[in-house]
């Protein structure tokens, strides 16, 4: 893969006045705001490919390769729309998830009395990390299920979390849950994970104060449960393959209607292609319709109805009314 140095050379660049330089590869605008996440993704995809007969690191690669300005139909504001490779391990797509989890995780929260924090995990131990991925997903489930829990704990939204631990460098593997639950000490739930896990009474609870920063969190690490480039490619390689097919967040009870699944631009109906991104760009002190879009969206302006729509294929331009 091209490093987004070579990438550069490449591409046209235009820079407008008040704004940074703009690539004609809206690529290199994502990646920048991800740029050691994505490579390590992309070195982990490029092996397991090479394993698994798969083709991820090429899918990966052409996350947002295609790119349009497009206009809302009632207020003409204009944005820009990308397509997505929309693998797990994808920082670019993982942050455009945490965006909508959030929200609805948001919304669900402001319905709530009293929401709290509780996080639920082990000893650290040399078992392989699939093995501790599984058993905590079991007594998890064991837990939910166990009388004064399901009393106590109305419903939640959980999440998981790996990492490696800074003082003896072992697999930190944890769940946490957003919850909707009645006060229960501290000690009551610890002793209930310990009577559930028969090892561990490992456990953390917290009121939530900041509404806004838990969705925050939440979603962060439901959309992506491991910060690969604070791991070794190798350790990358373990968390990866532990957890393909594994749910990494769910709800129940009083959460079942959040919507924090998969996410669909509702909303496209309201929306219009303008432009090709890349052809605005590389157009912008030559034609002045790309130079309309650019300044318009710059500035968040309104841009007139339906004057002319890009055509993606030979960048050429036709006149709508």
């Amino acid at each position: 893969m091209p490093s987004e140095t070579e990438v550069s050379t490449q591409v046209h660049t235009l820079e407008t006045s008040g704004h940074k330089t703009l690539p004609s590869d809206y690529r290199i605008i994502k990646r920048r705001q991800c740029s050691e996440e994505f490579e390590r993704s992309y070195l982990v995809y490029d092996y397991l490919d090479l394993t698994e007969g798969t083709r991820r690191a090429e899918q990966l690669n052409d996350c947002r390769k295609f790119a349009w300005f497009i206009r809302h139909k009632t207020t003409g504001k204009l944005k820009v729309a990308s397509n997505g490779c929309r693998l797990r391990w994808c920082p670019i797509c993982s942050k455009a998830r945490s965006y909508h989890i959030t929200e609805a995780v948001l919304k669900w929260i402001e319905g709530l009395k009293v929401s709290r924090f509780l996080t639920l995990t082990y000893a650290h131990s040399d078992a392989p990390l699939h093995h501790q991925i599984e058993s905590l997903y079991k007594h998890f489930r064991q837990f939910r299920k166990r009388p004064l829990i399901k009393r106590n704990i109305q419903g939640g939204i959980w999440f998981f979390q790996v990492k490696k631990s800074t003082t003896d460098g072992k697999w930190h593997p944890h769940i946490h849950i957003l919850t909707d639950s009645k006060y229960l000490d501290k000690s009551i739930y610890s002793q209930e994970w310990f009577a559930t896990t028969k090892n561990s009474s490992i456990i953390d609870i917290r009121l939530v104060r900041n509404k806004k920063k838990s969705a925050d969190y939440v979603a962060r690490y439901a959309a992506r449960p491991a910060t690969l480039s604070e791991m070794s490619l190798t350790e990358n390689i373990e968390v990866v393959t532990a957890l393909h097919g594994k749910r990494l967040f769910g709800k129940w009870g009083s959460a079942k209607d959040c919507q924090i699944g998969g996410h669909v631009f509702a909303e496209a109906a309201d929306w219009q292609k303008v432009g090709s991104y890349k052809h605005c760009i590389e157009h912008y002190f030559t034609d002045k319709l790309a130079k309309k879009i650019i300044d318009t969206w710059h500035n968040d302006g309104e841009f007139p109805e339906n004057v002319y729509f890009f055509e993606l294929d030979d960048n050429k331009s036709r006149e709508l009314n």
